[in-house]
């Protein structure tokens, strides 16, 4: 009682229960459908073990009803999915291939092909980079997905399988959150277009069906994904025009700038001082300053420390005096 009663929560609450209960075949067998679609994208999610051999999924759990659960279990251990080794993995993964095939038909089995990606839009439409931790993550992420959907392939051998197409990135977007498998919206109209060719083409034409799907979908991933970046680099370039036009102002009129600063530290009594933004201009702006004999202490920025003094990232809670 008390957990996933907020709103939205009963899937959550009722995947919590099934795992817990270890009856999530029993649920799925009351009411067989036409098609099953699965993939095996929370392999690589954290496992909970509660007490003695009993093991659930902690992402369907989740951290925020931790002390909850552990009030009612006792301590609850974290492991992350590499602490089975592959032949364990494979035990698990025939042992639930087989419950699925005591459901449904391997023609009725829709296998989903997915994977981590290292790059996103932002919210404000350009392409950037997941950091580098989160990419080192993604290629032992994606190295074990690929191991686990090799094996569910082969044992579900006959299913119909949704191919991941090339070109894929995420999207900050999305209605669950950034991460490396909530990915643009394209790739969700793929999905959905190889869902009604499985569901309603003839079998003959399915391979190559999907496959040419597939294609064009990379093709179109990666026009989107330059069209972005295009529109990017343009941004860029009007205010790196903007920055040209600061500094030939900066140029013609140093004596003034110079004669100004020296009065703001004069009337202010500065020593020191800290500078927000890491670019061309603060090296300017620290140069001025340092003539008049303050010095510069520190940068806040998210970039690189380029001028060789203390670099401070602005999310720091405590700023240094």
């Amino acid at each position: 009682d008390g957990i996933g009663t907020k709103k939205g929560d009963n899937f959550r609450r009722r995947c919590m229960v099934l795992d817990h209960n270890k009856s999530s075949f029993d649920y799925l067998s009351k009411k067989i459908s036409d098609y099953l679609i699965i993939d095996i994208a929370d392999s690589r999610l954290p496992i909970a073990n509660f007490s003695g051999n009993h093991y659930a999924s902690y992402a369907i759990y989740g951290s925020r009803y931790r002390k909850q659960l552990e009030d009612i279990f006792g301590e609850i251990k974290i492991h992350k999915f590499d602490y089975w080794s592959k032949e364990q993995w494979k035990e698990c993964i025939d042992w639930y291939c087989e419950q699925l095939l005591k459901l449904y038909g391997r023609r009725n089995i829709i296998l989903n092909e997915i994977y981590c990606v290292d790059e996103y839009i932002t919210k404000s439409k350009n392409i950037k980079k997941f950091t580098k931790n989160r990419i080192k993550k993604n290629v032992r992420i994606n190295e074990h997905l690929k191991y686990i959907f090799d094996l569910c392939e082969s044992k579900l051998k006959g299913c119909h399988v949704i191919r991941m197409p090339e070109n894929v990135f995420a999207d900050a977007s999305h209605k669950l959150g950034l991460l490396p498998l909530h990915f643009h919206k394209l790739y969700y109209d793929y999905a959905f277009q190889a869902l009604q060719i499985i569901t309603n083409c003839d079998s003959a034409d399915e391979k190559f069906l999907l496959e040419d799907l597939k294609n064009r979908y990379s093709s179109l991933l990666k026009l989107e994904y330059y069209e972005i970046k295009n529109k990017q680099l343009e941004s860029k370039e009007r205010k790196n025009k903007k920055y040209i036009s600061c500094f030939k102002e900066i140029i013609r009129n140093q004596d003034e700038i110079l004669y100004c600063i020296e009065r703001l530290c004069n009337e202010n009594k500065l020593n020191s001082i800290a500078l927000y933004g890491n670019n061309e201009i603060s090296g300017v702006t620290k140069q001025f300053f340092e003539k008049c004999g303050v010095s510069v202490d520190y940068i806040i920025s998210w970039g690189d420390n380029r001028y060789g003094i203390t670099h401070i990232l602005p999310n720091t809670v405590k700023m240094p005096d």
